[in-house]
């Protein structure tokens, strides 16, 4: 980008001088020229109807006026230049509909937010003379993109975009999906006559004595140009230049001086006064009948809010009678504004972080601080702190190294309730939101992969809990109870805990109370807490030496809060159940879970931990626990194939971590948690995410369509062959999309499906609720099979075979109950209540087996004549294949050719994952064994 200026340079050895000021990237400077005009009148007009002539006078003509129209103007217009009428009116139509949108749509592709530096600019935004105030324009930039369908790469090169190109060049906005359609209209005409023009600019670039010096022709030139720029790199850019009063230029101008405001232009000036009133005086928030959409406005608004107070002017506040909010891409508080002032670039390679200093308190507001850079390496003495970081809390007002910014308000939050009296010791801290440059996507990436060495060297973690309510005193005196009578019983709590942390399970005690002090309402508002449910408290927790948690001014230690949630839940039956359950999910038994002896480290256990916790950022279900999981493959000496990079898209981060979990444990177990909530869209390339991907972002829901994952403990029909999967990025006819390669045989395709078995509408499902589904399901089974044990395959199927540790009585008399089911009709069930009655109330785990592996699952019947059971999405005509590394099959559709072709062999089928299944009669291996005893080849699946 250059820009010739007529005036001398100010260095006094440049006088008299004219330059031209340029800038590429970062660096920005300027040379001297020379026959530069001071002014210009007028635009030469050139006219293109010979561009493509074969007389090389008037080609060579034509180059002769654009390198004038360069030298003289740098300015050209051009006509008959052979672009369509309505094409350049349509254009413009597009032009003037998107420099009309809100700001808050156009900023949602701003520039700075690309690293390509394509997109939107705003007014103010951009100089070409750092001695200006700023370009009074507005600007979208896009240009090529490889990786982007509109643009066919493959088909115009032959050849697959470069593999170091994973991310978008161009960025848009998503609330104006029109714009991407328009301006590529636009561009794919303009691109070939602007190829043309720059082609013919050769002939005038004294390229004669450079093809001598290369020993070239310039036809052999010109041939190696049309090769070179066949992956051109072009951009287009579009500009609109507001009409700007002298007063407002006044004001800007004044405004980038930081000196008085200027504003005498009548009617929106006026209203623009009122609207500045509340901020001149201090308030969070502005008052103004109705926010101005006059781009000038808005962006002196946007430069007024990073003056220092002393250069404000104080305006009457009486004349402001209504309050609106500032929009968030206006405030000063944004680290984009403040990350040159404060932040300095930490070395990844020496294990810098960012640490600040929080002062003793001094009755002001303003929480004062001080940054300075340390290596891990040095083993520095800090505190780290975990809260719960909430952007609906907005920004607060900090001072970092005397400069005044904004912070996320939680994290200000906590470091005003954290800091001490004057003559208490100052206090060296680290959180992350503050700490990291949250601007620098570089630094963010390089900062969460040192997450696991950043807590472990901590001296604690702090956990902020939140201030102090009614609830806290209670609270306290709640846990401490609580903690007393777990010393009482010290012996049986160790073993219990011990066998808890090493198998996962826990037994329950409903009969014994907690002590009579312990109060409901307090616990429930301590479970009740957001921070309990973030992921990335988990490693925060898990990480650090020690830890301890803050309450308002009460400090709690932290496995009192663990120890007393797994005792609440053995003791659940003295309090509500779903006080019960919060404890269980809670963040004390993950810690138990995770801790110690634990089984539990492994990728896929982690993320499936990480799915019933919240994010603010989806990718985050990934990263938030990748300290853990490096911590796992440290101690055995794994190789880290997944690392973090925020840059990628949410595809590609669950991709990646799914197929990293497949990798590290040699099995399929993360296909399992694989749950679609709706039908599998046809092409494929419209789903969200690969159907072998979980949806980790999605927290277990029966009621949003997950089912309950069957318990495969004991299955084995794969007959225990080793898992041969491979994983390439690939075009498919699904696009270009991760797909997954993995050995198996198929075991038969669906012929018959009932309906979908409905989540009940309480959390338990009663004895009442039950009855139907064995009738159900016998009267499904018996339309389509022919079997003289017809109910035990029904009983084995619809508890997926977890009946095996149930007593022999109660398991026949649950086979009774079907075998008899057929005698009673749904709205008569009398009989079948007192038939129930006989199993005894320690017994009645059906009311959990039956519909717990049922819910949001479907009966179904192969072509072989076998009962199973399986997702609710799944279709006649899907098969049912048992893959190589996992215990159960897995349902598979087809992905269909374009226009209904059929695909000449198996090797050409690709496959969407629907879910795994139940069949029964093949769990203990007899498919494959029957598979290779006919002789048979092994499969490779290609899931999609």
């Amino acid at each position: 980008m250059a820009a010739v200026l007529s005036n001398p340079m100010p260095d006094s050895h440049l006088k008299d001088k004219n330059y031209v000021y340029f800038h590429s990237g970062s660096e920005a400077t300027y040379r001297e020229v020379s026959g530069t005009p001071s002014w210009f009148t007028s635009i030469p007009t050139i006219d293109l109807s010979d561009l493509d002539s074969p007389s090389t006078e008037a080609r060579n003509h034509i180059a002769k006026e654009i390198s004038d129209a360069c030298h003289n103007c740098g300015f050209l217009i051009v006509e008959n230049h052979g672009i369509p009428d309505d094409i350049i009116k349509r254009t413009f139509e597009l032009l003037k509909r998107f420099f009309a949108l809100n700001m808050d749509t156009k900023m949602d592709a701003h520039a700075q937010k690309n690293p390509a530096i394509r997109g939107y600019e705003p007014m103010l935004e951009t100089k070409l003379d750092p001695r200006t105030q700023g370009d009074m324009k507005e600007a979208f930039t896009m240009g090529d993109c490889v990786i982007e369908p509109e643009q066919d790469y493959v088909g115009k090169t032959g050849h697959q975009p470069p593999s170091h190109i994973t991310q978008p060049q161009n960025i848009w906005p998503t609330k104006a999906p029109w714009w991407r359609e328009g301006l590529y209209n636009y561009y794919k005409h303009i691109l070939p006559l602007s190829m043309k023009l720059v082609k013919i600019s050769l002939r005038r670039a004294n390229i004669e004595t450079f093809c001598k010096l290369r020993r070239r022709t310039l036809r052999d030139l010109l041939t190696h140009f049309e090769r070179r720029f066949l992956n051109r790199r072009a951009t287009i850019k579009q500009l609109y230049r507001a009409l700007i009063g002298q007063e407002q230029r006044l004001a800007i101008k004044e405004c980038r001086k930081r000196q008085r405001l200027l504003l005498t232009t009548p009617g929106t000036a006026a209203d623009f006064k009122l609207l500045l009133t509340g901020w001149l005086c201090g308030s969070r928030t502005l008052a103004l009948p109705q926010l101005p959409q006059s781009y000038p406005y808005l962006f002196l608004l946007r430069h007024l809010l990073n003056l220092p107070r002393s250069c404000r002017d104080i305006w009457p506040a009486s004349q402001c009678d209504k309050h609106v909010s500032i929009l968030s891409h206006m405030e000063p508080s944004t680290s984009q504004d403040s990350a040159p002032c404060i932040y300095h670039p930490l070395n990844p390679a020496a294990r810098e972080i960012r640490l600040l200093t929080l002062g003793p308190s001094d009755d002001c507001d303003i929480v004062s601080c001080q940054f300075f850079t340390v290596s891990l390496d040095d083993e520095p003495q800090y505190e780290a702190i975990s809260y719960c970081w909430s952007e609906h809390a907005g920004l607060r007002p900090i001072e970092i190294n005397s400069i005044r910014t904004r912070a996320p308000a939680s994290a200000v939050n906590v470091l005003a309730n954290l800091r001490g009296q004057k003559e208490q010791q100052t206090r060296l801290l680290w959180v992350d939101a503050i700490c990291i440059n949250q601007s620098d996507l570089s630094e963010r990436n390089s900062q969460v992969a040192m997450m696991k060495d950043i807590y472990t060297s901590t001296l604690q973690t702090l956990i902020w809990l939140g201030d102090e309510d009614e609830f806290t005193a209670d609270t306290a005196r709640t846990i401490q109870s609580i903690r007393r009578e777990i010393e009482e019983n010290q012996g049986f709590f160790n073993d219990y805990k011990g066998a808890f942390v090493r198998t996962g399970q826990y037994g329950r005690n409903r009969v014994v109370p907690l002590p009579p002090d312990c109060s409901m309402a307090a616990i429930n508002a301590l479970w009740s807490k957001p921070w309990f449910d973030r992921v990335w408290i988990v490693q925060e927790v898990l990480l650090a030496p020690a830890a301890s948690c803050r309450l308002g001014s009460i400090q709690i230690a932290w496995l009192d809060i663990c120890d007393a949630a797994l005792w609440m839940y053995h003791k659940q039956g003295a309090s509500p159940k779903d006080l019960s359950e919060r404890c269980i999910n809670g963040i004390g038994f993950t810690t138990y879970l995770l801790g110690p002896g634990s089984r539990a480290q492994d990728l896929d256990s982690l993320l499936g931990l990480a799915k019933n916790l919240s994010t603010t950022d989806p990718k985050d279900k990934v990263y938030g626990i990748l300290g853990l999981h490096y911590q796992t493959q440290i101690k055995r000496q794994e190789e880290v194939i997944l690392k973090v990079d925020y840059a990628m898209s949410l595809e590609e981060t669950y991709s990646r971590a799914t197929w990293a979990a497949i990798q590290q444990k040699q099995n399929l177990f993360s296909l399992r948690k694989v749950s679609h909530r709706a039908e599998l869209l046809v092409p494929a390339e419209q789903n969200k995410l690969p159907s072998w991907v979980p949806h980790w972002d999605h927290s277990s829901d029966r009621h949003a369509g997950d089912p309950f994952l069957i318990n495969v403990a004991g299955h084995t029909a794969d007959d225990g062959r080793p898992s041969k999967v491979d994983c390439r990025i690939k075009e498919s006819r699904a696009g270009t999309r991760h797909t997954l390669f993995v050995d198996g045989i198929e075991a038969g395709r669906i012929t018959a499906l009932s309906d979908t078995v409905p989540p009940s509408g309480t959390s338990t499902y009663e004895a009442i609720d039950v009855l139907p589904f064995p009738w159900l399901c016998k009267r499904f089974a018996e339309r389509h099979l022919k079997s003289p044990d017809l109910p035990n395959d029904i009983f084995a199927t619809i508890t997926c075979r977890q009946h095996l540790s149930t007593d022999l009585q109660t398991r026949r008399l649950m086979i009774e109950l079907i075998d008899a089911a057929g005698d009673y009709m749904p709205n008569d069930r009398a009989s079948a209540l007192l038939r129930w009655s006989k199993l005894s109330a320690e017994s009645r785990l059906a009311s959990r087996l039956f519909p717990g592996t049922c819910v949001n699952r479907r009966l179904f019947v192969l072509d072989s004549r076998r009962l199973g059971i399986g997702p609710q999405f799944s279709r006649e005509g899907d098969v049912v294949a048992v893959l190589f590394g996992d215990g159960v099959p897995y349902v598979l559709r087809p992905v269909d050719l374009p226009g209904g072709q059929v695909p000449r062999d198996d090797e050409a089928l690709e496959y969407q994952l629907v879910g795994h299944c139940y069949v029964h009669g093949i769990m203990n291996g007899e498919a494959v064994r029957e598979h290779e005893a006919a002789g048979k080849p092994i499969k490779t699946f290609k899931l999609v």
